[in-house]
């Protein structure tokens, strides 16, 4: 869907007066105080979503209940309700325990807001997938669709934020907008992921539910300024309904100093992440036996799950079994340990949306070398804050060299990439940026 698609709007959105309000900027939905935000027209969001779930229920005592309740025009909400915060359901993959990176960043969110709150916003949390893995998540999904229509219905919600990247992610997320439609809640889409060029030729069914959500949330929040063109003019979303809000992470390295001084130690260049090829492991080693040629002064760390056996041995077919470690799954604290020992943190990704890890990179006040993928340019400013490197081993391996064989250039490097951290990626921005546009959605 192209730019055509975007000006004249779709059929969908013809038919749909609020998605039709949106594109040309009156913005009925939002009322300057609660009561009147509760109060909804038979032809609003919630019943566009409850008649295509009726039309097959087939239910004529429930479709009557709820045209009455249209025309009448009460509020769903109690006193109480109007009058206290805004209560958000933020879903995310498996909840506080989860390993993936959506899931760090908001165990981040809950230790900030524990700390110093969030005001006139009360933020809870649902995990969309649970700890299920594979075609045993497909399986237990119902359920956790069953229980996220209880938490709706019973729990005071405002607006439900999901979390998402591609694929399955947008399965789930999007049954669960139709689900949050039909309470008649504010949505919010989060994107995490990143669309490659062969998704947006093949157009696979998720990609499809993708524009849909996008064309019908409230608001869309993006990582970083690569994706708002995306959403605007290839899946024809209102570019005011666009955010742009970064990742963001705790200081664990406040009294860190750039640029790092040598221990005695070859200068440590980490890879902290999934170890496999969507975050160019392969790449990465067949670089480092290119390194090896032009310095022999470093080491390198692999930090990370995945096929760790597979890369170790790919490693040692190289000559680097002497010159790479592979810890595994290592918790947060041993990665951020690894962080401050880095000289360079290194991530040639083939697909990423704005990675925690080169955010904690720049915290610890490392150099970045990283791919030109999603939103990473963001971060990684080519000779500022590190290097942006082609996909390509012979390249990685030239822009690693650059920078160790010119410590002035590598302690610089440093300098930037924690500036960047204070004033861009600090988890206490992430959370004033969402509580902004909570309120903002709520209009209070």
């Amino acid at each position: 869907m192209g730019d055509d698609a975007h000006a004249n709007g779709s059929g969908f959105r013809r038919r749909h007066p609020m998605i039709r309000a949106r594109m040309t900027r009156q913005r009925p939905i939002l009322a300057p105080d609660r009561e009147a935000r509760g109060r909804r027209s038979e032809n609003s969001k919630p019943y566009a979503y409850l008649r295509l779930f009726l039309a097959f229920s087939g239910n004529s005592t429930l479709r009557a209940g709820m045209q009455s309740r249209a025309r009448s025009g009460t509020s769903e909400m109690s006193p109480a309700q109007q009058a206290g915060p805004v209560r958000v359901l933020v879903a995310t993959p498996t909840g506080s325990e989860g390993q993936g990176g959506i899931d760090r960043l908001y165990f981040y969110l809950r230790q900030v807001i524990a700390q110093r709150g969030l005001d006139g916003v009360d933020i809870r949390y649902f995990a969309a997938r649970g700890p299920a893995e594979g075609r045993r998540s497909m399986l237990a999904f119902p359920a956790r669709m069953l229980r996220f229509a209880w938490v709706l219905a019973t729990g005071g919600i405002d607006i439900v934020h999901l979390n998402h990247s591609t694929h399955g992610s947008v399965y789930r997320k999007a049954v669960l907008a139709l689900v949050a439609g039909i309470f008649g809640k504010r949505i919010v889409i989060h994107f995490h992921g990143m669309v490659t060029p062969k998704d947006q030729a093949a157009q696979p069914f998720w990609y499809k539910l993708l524009g849909w959500m996008a064309r019908d949330a409230d608001r869309i929040v993006v990582l970083g300024r690569a994706f708002a063109p995306f959403f605007s003019r290839t899946l024809g979303a209102a570019p005011e309904r666009i955010a742009v809000i970064p990742n963001g992470i705790p200081d664990f390295a406040p009294g860190i100093v750039t640029p790092k001084a040598p221990d005695g130690e070859p200068p440590l260049i980490l890879f902290a992440g999934e170890v496999g090829l969507r975050k160019g492991a392969d790449l990465l080693l067949d670089a480092l036996a290119k390194l090896e040629t032009m310095t022999p002064d470093w080491r390198c760390v692999m930090a990370g799950n995945g096929e760790v056996n597979v890369f170790r041995s790919h490693a040692a077919r190289l000559g680097l079994e002497h010159k790479v470690a592979f810890t595994g799954w290592v918790d947060s604290a041993a990665v951020h340990a690894l962080m401050r020992e880095a000289a360079i943190v290194v991530l040639p990704s083939r697909v990423e949306g704005l990675p925690l890890t080169l955010l904690e990179g720049a915290c610890a006040g490392t150099a970045l070398v990283a791919s030109d993928v999603g939103a990473i340019t963001d971060i990684v400013d080519d000779g500022v804050t590190g290097a942006i490197v082609a996909l390509e081993p012979q390249h990685i391996a030239a822009r690693l060299a650059e920078l160790l064989l010119s410590p002035d250039r590598l302690g610089r490097a440093q300098v930037e990439a924690r500036r960047a951290f204070e004033q861009h990626y600090e988890i206490g921005r992430f959370a004033d940026h969402l509580r902004g546009l909570y309120l903002e959605i709520a209009a209070r």
